[in-house]
């Protein structure tokens, strides 16, 4: 099993990474970011969990990123670590686009932060639960 390796990247997103090989041997990364109100280390634990096995791939790393806690409105403005804010569940309703912009800068960092390290970003896949 891959030790996790927790830290922070130039994004400012607390990250979990798993790692099966040296940062020498991987040619591509898996970003896994987590639900409203949970984290990254929750998300790794609940995938190993249903899996009954770490996700990891040979020449690739597994990254768990943290959203950052902010007043989630769908929590009644109580402090969750969420990607962005919601003012509610419905198709029609308008979005906190300074959120979602913040995010979407901080997560192409964390993508940014990659690449750097040498890992194309046609070989960088970034999913989600929700």
């Amino acid at each position: 099993m891959a030790a996790p390796i927790v830290g922070l990247s130039k994004s400012k997103l607390a990250v979990n990474i798993v790692a099966n090989t040296g940062l020498k041997n991987c040619v591509g990364a898996v970003i896994l970011l987590h639900g409203s109100g949970d984290n990254g280390s929750n998300f790794n634990s609940w995938i190993r969990d249903t899996l009954g096995e770490e996700l990891s791939f040979p020449h690739l790393q597994v990254i768990y990123p943290t959203a950052p806690s902010r007043p989630y409105t769908l929590s009644g403005g109580m402090l969750s670590n969420v990607w962005f804010d919601r003012y509610a569940l419905e198709y029609e309703t308008h979005e906190d686009t300074d959120s979602i912009n913040h995010m979407t800068d901080e997560i192409s960092k964390l993508i940014q932060d990659q690449v750097n390290k040498g890992i194309p970003e046609n070989r960088i896949f970034l999913g989600n639960f929700t």
